[in-house]
């Protein structure tokens, strides 16, 4: 229904309301693209928090308390280390789960908060830390559930995980 011969627009259709719960992140090859796979034929997925998350916002403010509290210096809070670090603390504050059942063959990996720091460190995993950052800083992978089936497309963000990014958020 139009009113002022507009078409009526509830903002609330854009939030990305899943942003708490998580998401699942459907997780690709890293050169090929293509999606992995299981064992039963299902979609490999890791289930992430979105940057609008409480779990994010919270991390945020806590990595910002610290910064603070340490009076780190510009230069340090820019350094490669301390983005990797500040990446990895939202990484696993926004992990939620995931599908798959070994990192290593033959050893169970069930998810716990302690898993999933050893999963965002592990150097053999890169391509998926890009995934993941890349996933939980688009809001759009966060809105209402499509009323129908999404495509096999992934996800694009121009997003950054840069420290202003991060500060940014906590303002």
């Amino acid at each position: 229904m139009a009113t002022n011969g507009h078409a009526k627009f509830s903002l609330v259709s854009v939030m990305p309301i899943r942003a708490n719960e998580g998401v699942d992140m459907q997780i690709r090859h890293p050169s090929s693209f293509e999606l992995m796979r299981n064992a039963d034929d299902s979609v490999v997925t890791v289930t992430m928090r979105g940057q609008t998350s409480r779990a994010f916002r919270d991390t945020v403010r806590e990595i910002n308390r610290q910064r603070a509290e340490q009076q780190l210096p510009v230069e340090e809070v820019q350094s490669p280390e301390h983005v990797y670090e500040t990446d990895t603390k939202l990484l696993v504050a926004c992990t939620v789960g995931w599908n798959f059942d070994e990192l290593e063959p033959g050893e169970p990996f069930p998810y716990s908060e302690e898993n999933a720091l050893k999963l965002w460190t592990d150097e053999r995993f890169e391509f998926l830390r890009f995934q993941a950052m890349q996933f939980l800083l688009n809001n759009g992978n966060f809105l209402p559930a499509p009323s129908t089936a999404s495509s096999d497309t992934p996800a694009i963000s121009s997003a950054s995980t840069s420290p202003s990014l991060i500060q940014a958020a906590a303002e």
